[in-house]
């Protein structure tokens, strides 16, 4: 085994397609569009469509919260599941770039915080307190679709896999 020096292990920033460095300001709004993009993706894109499916009736729509008139479990289940699709989409996406630039790095962070946010489910199973059921698991857990519902959320470990590729 060969013995390599201390500079050898320093961490360098990956180089964009012309070889140079990348731009922070760059890496910083990519960050800030992702992030925001993936919440767009879960409240309006995954709630909304769960509303339009069954004709529940938006009442409020925020960065971090979409609240409907009634609400049921495709309402609930809409964020989750778009996080999952869009993520893998962005992912699958990545994987066939030649190259590492802003609009591939866009591509993976945008992946890896659709999949981070789907799997965040499972963490609001019991609310922030830990005294009260809380997040998109919770609603109607009693009935005749008990068993699917709770192995769907369950099954979000998924999506840390997936996040972690």
């Amino acid at each position: 085994m060969q013995s390599e020096d201390a500079s050898s292990l320093q961490p360098t920033p990956l180089p964009a397609s012309s070889g140079e460095p990348s731009d922070l300001r760059t890496v910083i709004a990519v960050a800030m569009v992702a992030y925001a993009a993936s919440s767009v993706v879960h409240e309006l894109v995954g709630h909304g469509s769960g509303c339009l499916l069954t004709g529940v009736k938006p009442v409020l729509v925020t960065s971090i919260l979409f609240q409907s008139a009634g609400g049921n479990r495709i309402v609930d289940v809409g964020g989750p599941v778009a996080n999952i699709l869009f993520g893998a989409g962005a992912y699958y996406w990545f994987q066939r770039q030649a190259k590492f630039t802003a609009f591939s790095y866009s591509l993976w962070l945008f992946a890896a915080l659709n999949l981070l946010v789907a799997s965040s489910i499972r963490a609001s199973r019991t609310g922030a307190t830990g005294h009260r059921p809380s997040g998109n698991c919770t609603r109607n857990t009693h009935g005749g679709l008990q068993l699917a519902w709770q192995a769907f959320c369950s099954t979000s470990w998924l999506s840390d896999f997936f996040a972690d590729l």
